[in-house]
């Protein structure tokens, strides 16, 4: 039998879902048409290289956690 991750019930798994759902909404995003691969344009911390591609479709700022996704997988979540 598998244990849950962190042994948790499901009104606190559901309440932990939708927390994160909150967290990922409020996120700064920049949706790409095609593959990235730069630095990060906030000028408030130290340089931070972003690299989008197919096969890992979304990155994120170490520093300031702004989410770049590409097109096609808003979620964030890897497409199979």
């Amino acid at each position: 039998m598998r244990k849950s991750r962190y042994n948790l019930s499901q009104e606190e798994y559901d309440a932990k879902k939708k927390s994160k759902a909150e967290l990922m909404a409020k996120k700064e995003k920049v949706t790409l048409s095609e593959e990235f691969n730069g630095y990060c344009d906030n000028k408030d911390h130290p340089l931070f290289s972003i690299k989008v591609t197919v096969d890992k479709p979304w990155a994120a700022c170490y520093y300031c956690s702004k989410l770049w996704v590409l097109e096609g997988n808003k979620d964030g979540k890897k497409e199979h």
